[in-house]
Order: C-alpha cells, then sequence, then structure tokens
C-alpha cells in the first residue's frame, strides 16, 4: 500500500509517514489534513493501484502501529475529524466511539438506552398518552393516515408506534397484537 498511496499525493512511488504528515499543518496538539476529506469530513487518499478510497488515518495507524483491531475503528480522541496526530488515534468499537463524543458534549447519545429514549423523549412531538391513544385506536381498526391526521405526523410514524419500533416502552396495557387476538 505504501507505493499506491504516493501516486494520488504526486510523491512518485513510494510514499511513508513523513510524506503524509507534509500534507498537514500544526494547529495546538493536531495535526490537520489538508488534503481531500470525504462527505462527512474525514480525511481520505486515494489508493493508486485500484483506485478506492482509503481512510488515511486507517493508513497512518496501520503504518504506525499495525493491524486495526477486528470490530474497531480508528478515531481521534481529540474531537478534530482532520486531525492525524498519532497520540490523539486510537482504535475504538462504535459504543466506544459514542461515548466519547457524548463526554465532549458532541453527541446527545449516551450509552445508557435509557437516558437515550428520555432524551428522544423530551424532543418529541407525541407524549405517553397520546401513543396510548394511538395504540388503542390502531387495535380497534382505525386507519393510519386518520390517526395520522389527527395527531400531526406521518402515516408511517403511526406504523412504526403499531409495530412496536417506536415508543416500545409505552404500551396500551397490552401489546397492539394481543389487543387484536383477545378482542
Amino acid at each position: 500500500m505504501r507505493c499506491a498511496v504516493g501516486v494520488l499525493l504526486g510523491l512518485g512511488a513510494s510514499v511513508n509517514v513523513e510524506h503524509v504528515y507534509a500534507r498537514c499543518i500544526e494547529e495546538g496538539d493536531c495535526l490537520l489534513w489538508q488534503g481531500y476529506c470525504a462527505p462527512k469530513g474525514v480525511p481520505q487518499m486515494s489508493d493508486g493501484e485500484t483506485r478506492r478510497s482509503i481512510s488515511a488515518r486507517r493508513w497512518l495507524y496501520q503504518q504506525m502501529v499495525g493491524r486495526v483491531p477486528d470490530g474497531k475503528q480508528v478515531c481521534v480522541t481529540c474531537g478534530n475529524r482532520l486531525c492525524l496526530a498519532r497520540e490523539h488515534m486510537k482504535p475504538l468499537t462504535q459504543r466506544e466511539k459514542m461515548n466519547l463524543a457524548a463526554s465532549r458534549g458532541a453527541c446527545s447519545r449516551p450509552d445508557a438506552t435509557v437516558n437515550r429514549t428520555l432524551a428522544k423523549r423530551r424532543r418529541a412531538k407525541l407524549t405517553a398518552e397520546q401513543v396510548r391513544s394511538i395504540r388503542r385506536r390502531i387495535a380497534s381498526g382505525e386507519a393510519y393516515w386518520r390517526i395520522a391526521s389527527d395527531v400531526g405526523v406521518c402515516t408511517a410514524h403511526i406504523g412504526q408506534i403499531a409495530v412496536n419500533k417506536r415508543w416500545r416502552e409505552v404500551t396500551a396495557n397490552a401489546s397492539v397484537f394481543n389487543m387484536r387476538s383477545n378482542g
């Protein structure tokens, strides 16, 4: 992979970590990538042999440290997506990555499912009582579009409530399907 990256950077056939760092600028403790970034702002390089895009961060980590463990992504602990400083790179699982972001205040998705659900509910259009009412109306056979227009949400949202994809922690005395069979 050493040779392939050199093609993109215009550095000839051989490229090493120093060549990649030459494309960075120093800002505080961070080394910020000045090359191409993926749409979400992640530093990318092109593999000259297959012409596919590869993560600059992952490539650097593999060159300096070794193989990235299975199930982990190379993330930066400083929170700057453009940073390629070795001290800031760390292999993390998706859950660890989200917890790190939450601890920095960059994400409203804490680890505990209950806290995540409660945070969503504070921003929600519907209340638990409205959801119970929706479930009762669904169980009685009322059309989803009519319920949706009454409560001000889309029909798909009503369908997701019906199959417990949304608001699964709120029940209408029993699940929708149990109510239908009982009654």
